[in-house]
């Protein structure tokens, strides 16, 4: 074993540490799924594992078989595997627990909040139009001010009310 290979944290520990062979992506998921609590949610645990396991199986390490019954692979280390040391390569750019359970729990929230100030947008640039042609006909038409004008400052009252309801969603979604 004179040959070392950076192997991910995580992988690490499941690999080497609890010594696993023979397992499918959603077994050593489960497997890790507390010890990476915070850190991951289930599908990013998944995903990341399947990419580690694909780099293994490429590189030799991991031999990757397919189950015709139900389909799932099963991987099962190699004698490369066995022949080389592991060393358990952290992570330098892991998220946040802070950040990563914040998103996940408020992820409907701020598509939410994203919509709503979209809309709102979208309804204050057509109110803008409106009131710009207002007074365009007011500057050609000014006799006809006693009709326009009601309809010209109703409009910008409007347009006050949705660039503030545009600035609070702005702050709720910078959350």
């Amino acid at each position: 074993m004179n040959r070392k290979v950076p192997l991910n944290q995580w992988l690490y520990k499941a690999l080497i540490d609890k010594e696993m062979d023979g397992f499918t992506v959603l077994e050593l998921r489960n497997r890790l799924l507390y010890a990476t609590v915070g850190v991951f949610n289930k599908n990013e645990l998944r995903k990341m594992l399947y990419r580690q396991l694909y780099q293994l199986a490429e590189r030799g390490y991991l031999e990757k078989r397919n189950n015709q019954v139900n389909e799932k692979s099963r991987y099962f280390k190699t004698s490369a595997f066995k022949s080389v040391e592991f060393i358990s390569a952290h992570r330098t750019n892991l998220p946040s627990a802070k950040t990563g359970l914040a998103n996940s729990i408020q992820q409907p929230f701020i598509r939410y909040i994203s919509q709503e100030k979209a809309q709102s947008e979208a309804e204050l640039r057509i109110l803008l139009g409106e009131v710009e042609e207002y007074k365009r006909v007011l500057t050609h038409f000014p006799a006809q001010s006693a009709l326009i004008k009601p309809l010209y400052d109703k409009s910008k009252e409007y347009s006050a009310e949705l660039l503030g309801r545009v600035n609070a969603l702005s702050k709720l979604e910078s959350l």
